[in-house]
C-alpha cells in the first residue's frame, strides 16, 4: 500500500474502513491479512488526506474490536493518537483520535488508563480544552 499514490492509499483505507465496518467476520479476515501494519503506518503518511482516511479505519478497527491490546501493543497507537491531539489543525482528525482513545480507554483495561496518563494524554485533553477544540 505504501508504494501507490496517495490518491490510491487513501482509497485503499476508504475501502478497509468500510469492510471494517460490516462484520466481525470481516474484522477477522482483515487482521488475518496483516494489512492492519499498513492501517498503522498509513497514520504517519505524508499526506493529510491519507492520515485521516487511516485515522477512520482505526476507530473503526477498535470500535469493532473486542479485543484491542492486541493493535496497542503492535503499533504504539497511543502515541501515535496523542500526536493528532498535540499537533493536528484538522479538528474531524482531533474528533477521530478522541474516538479511538475512547475505544482504548474503554476496551483496554487499567493498563491503557495508565499508559494515557502517564504518556501526556490528560494535558492534551486539557489543551484542546482550552484551546476551543
Amino acid at each position: 500500500m505504501a508504494n501507490g499514490t496517495a490518491e490510491a492509499r487513501q482509497k485503499i483505507l476508504f475501502i478497509l474502513t468500510n469492510i471494517l465496518s460490516n462484520s466481525e467476520q470481516d474484522v477477522v479476515a482483515v487482521k488475518k491479512s496483516g494489512i492492519t501494519s499498513n492501517i498503522a503506518l498509513a497514520l504517519n503518511d505524508q499526506s493529510a488526506a491519507v492520515r485521516k482516511e487511516a485515522l477512520w479505519a482505526i476507530s473503526t478497527l477498535l470500535n469493532a474490536e473486542s479485543d484491542i491490546n492486541w493493535l496497542i501493543d503492535h503499533y504504539e497507537l497511543e502515541s501515535t493518537l496523542l500526536e493528532f491531539l498535540d499537533k493536528d489543525t484538522d479538528s474531524q482528525n482531533v474528533i477521530l483520535a478522541l474516538h479511538s482513545f475512547k475505544y482504548i480507554l474503554e476496551k483496554g483495561g487499567s493498563r491503557t488508563k495508565i499508559n494515557f496518563e502517564r504518556m501526556g494524554g490528560l494535558d492534551a485533553l486539557e489543551n484542546l480544552q482550552m484551546n476551543g477544540i
